[in-house]
């Protein structure tokens, strides 16, 4: 029976520290998308305020120097033509004329993509607010998988449970708040601010735009676990006072 006991534990170790490697894994994979990110961020932010390239992008990579942003035509836009499609009477009903198949119409909203011929064509300000949200995305997952990965490193230690863990996921939980709002905040306005400083705003829906406010529910999660890891800790710690 003891010797039933000792293996339970080894292979519960063993176990924990096979899945602790593949937290820290998958989190170094994550800081190196942050890193990659930061750099294209970098890259673009570079070449859309003074034209000056560096590092050449894969083909597989989408054009970042021809900016473009999808967009929503007006109904009521004089320009805005669909297709009349025309219906006919026959002995089995109403049909489309061309076709015979059952009569169907083209409606609205209308999806269209405003392009512009390049960064330089935009002032700094709306470059600025163009390329936030890619900045800020990037220090998030940044900032953030170098949090969990100071965690999970203490986890291999077996320090897992500890104040400066309790007082990370505190920090953790402020940088999603406040990255996840404002990233979602730039992300939806952004676009419409830039839409409406065009040559095409008279054309285009741009009277509102909404956000998520997943990240502050998220954020809460967060703050509530580093609230009750760091009242553990301190409850252990007055524990091991007392005895």
């Amino acid at each position: 029976m003891g010797a039933l006991k000792v293996t339970t534990r080894v292979t519960g170790a063993q176990d924990g520290r096979v899945a602790v490697a593949i937290a820290e894994a998958g989190l170094w994979v994550s800081l190196l998308g942050g890193l990659l990110g930061l750099l294209s961020a970098l890259r673009t932010t570079v070449y859309g305020l003074t034209g000056w390239s560096f590092l050449v992008a894969p083909r597989w990579l989408p054009n970042l120097y021809m900016p473009s942003l999808p967009a929503t035509i007006r109904s009521d836009d004089p320009g805005l033509q669909l297709p009349a499609l025309a219906w006919k009477d026959t002995v089995d009903g109403t049909v489309d004329a061309a076709t015979g198949l059952p009569p169907v119409s083209i409606g609205g909203p209308v999806r269209a993509v405003v392009e512009w011929p390049g960064f330089t064509t935009l002032t700094p300000m709306e470059t600025i607010v163009w390329l936030s949200p890619a900045w800020i995305a990037a220090v998030g997952v940044l900032v953030g998988s170098w949090l969990l990965l100071r965690i999970a490193r203490s986890a291999r230690k077996g320090e897992v449970f500890t104040l400066p863990n309790a007082h990370r996921l505190r920090w953790l939980a402020l940088l999603i708040a406040v990255a996840g709002l404002a990233h979602n905040a730039v992300a939806s306005w952004g676009p419409i601010w830039i839409l409406t400083r065009s040559a095409a705003a008279s054309h285009l829906e741009t009277d509102h735009w909404t956000m998520s406010f997943s990240p502050a529910l998220f954020a809460l999660v967060v703050a509530a676990l580093a609230v009750i890891w760091e009242g553990g800790v301190r409850l252990a710690q007055d524990s091991d006072g007392l005895i």
